[in-house]
């Protein structure tokens, strides 16, 4: 039962709710860092995306959670202030994103594009790293996990990088690329994909016609320290596991997708 995926969970704690109806790609990327900064030490931070989110979030109140929502990033980004050091710069639209998120995750920051500059200096909010100009060395990558995923979905998986400090990147269909990346990775590094049809038409929530078995499956992965992440479209549906191995472990981190 779902209940099961709370169990471990302490009662009274809050849960921030962000509505991302609207959001361009800055703002979609600048909630994903939060998000994955926040959700170290639980979910705390969740986007709004219907579906299976909203049964989890009631299960959430019954525990004894209390859920504020916001339209704002900001908002966020302050509640959780302690826990972020400043900020990286990107451009959203492009490679410089998968770089900031990477820096993101290893030293603590908002993954800020560049027209959302003057707010977060504004807001007092320091700017460390210009991804645009510099890559995390290789050397500070970990080498049991990677997310691939295209600048253009600026309001998915990227918190799942950040929260687990791992490199993210887009090959696009440069395969030598891509089999570069993963030949850096140790044996045992696990991320599972699946896809059927292909992508167009407008983005459909994960819901109950998915069936018992899918949820079921989910469940049993997020209690292991895995995440669960999902693109469903008309006559389209990706889904991709991760695996928990090593340090990745410790409970899913939201409703990343």
């Amino acid at each position: 039962m779902i209940a099961t995926l709370f169990a471990a969970l302490v009662a009274g704690r809050e849960l921030w709710l962000v509505d991302p109806t609207g959001m361009d790609a800055p703002r979609l990327a600048l909630v994903q860092s939060v998000q994955g900064l926040a959700n170290r030490s639980g979910p705390l931070v969740w986007q709004k995306v219907g579906g299976m989110t909203t049964v989890l979030i009631d299960q959430l109140r019954a525990e004894g959670w209390s859920v504020r929502e916001t339209k704002d990033p900001w908002e966020v980004a302050e509640a959780f202030r302690r826990r972020i050091r400043g900020g990286v710069l990107c451009d959203a639209s492009d490679e410089s994103l998968n770089a900031a998120a990477t820096w993101a995750g290893l030293e603590d920051l908002l993954v800020i594009d560049e027209s959302l500059r003057a707010q977060a200096e504004a807001r007092g909010w320091r700017i460390r790293r210009d991804a645009r100009r510099e890559t995390p060395p290789p050397s500070r990558l970990r080498r049991d996990l990677a997310v691939e995923q295209p600048p253009e979905k600026a309001g998915f998986l990227r918190d799942y990088a950040i929260r687990h400090r791992a490199e993210c990147y887009w090959a696009g269909d440069r395969q030598d690329e891509r089999q570069r990346k993963v030949a850096r990775l140790e044996p045992g590094a696990a991320v599972i994909e699946l896809a059927s049809g292909s992508g167009g038409g407008e983005p459909r929530p994960i819901a109950a016609d998915a069936g018992f078995s899918y949820f079921r499956a989910r469940q049993l992965v997020v209690a292991m320290g895995g995440s669960v992440h999902c693109e469903r479209r008309e006559r389209f549906a990706r889904v991709a596991v991760v695996l928990p191995l090593g340090e990745t472990g410790g409970g899913g981190g939201g409703n990343a997708r």
